[in-house]
């Protein structure tokens, strides 16, 4: 889910039991943000950056994908690739035969994708996170861990004070 359309960040949260051993990547959690590159597609139209470019919106993010290097320091995604969605209208691009006949009453993208430049990866099983970046955010990166482990740290002050009040109670 785009958290924040206007900030073009991405949320993509695991539902699922992170100890079932047939879904293993269903144990993270991601964060996608500050894009270097945003990817929309409307009728056929598309626009990278805000900039208007001609051709098949398919064929341009298949380009754009093949220039990406992929950073290979998280499990299923990271830096180095793309998120988002692909809307229905979009096999219009694929299968120009299917063109939708229904009225646009929504004004969704048909497609809405980020090349992200920060990877935040939750790790359900082992309670850890992982983040990942290139390193022209090494700055922004080191606020998150510092804002990260702040409120670890008060979480797990918060955490010890209850299990101390529990213990307290139950003598």
């Amino acid at each position: 889910a785009l958290l924040n359309p206007k900030q073009n960040a991405v949320l993509l949260e695991s539902a699922l039991d992170c100890n079932d051993s047939n879904i293993p990547d269903s144990r993270f959690s991601y964060i996608a943000l500050s894009p270097h590159t945003v990817f929309k597609s409307k009728g056929g139209n598309t626009w990278i950056n805000g900039t208007y470019q001609t051709g098949n919106p398919f064929e341009l993010l298949q380009q754009m994908i093949k220039t990406e290097e992929r950073n290979g320091d998280l499990p299923l995604f990271s830096p180095g690739g793309c998120v988002g969605y692909f809307g229905y209208d979009f096999k219009n691009v694929l299968e120009p035969k299917l063109e939708t006949k229904a009225n646009d009453d929504r004004s969704f993208w048909d497609a809405h994708l980020i090349f992200p430049r920060i990877i935040i990866a939750f790790d359900h099983q082992e309670s850890r996170i992982v983040i990942s970046s290139d390193e022209q955010n090494s700055t922004l990166v080191s606020t998150i861990t510092d804002i990260l482990d702040s409120r670890s740290n008060k979480l797990g002050k918060q955490l010890n004070g209850r299990q101390q009040n529990q213990a307290s109670a139950e003598i």
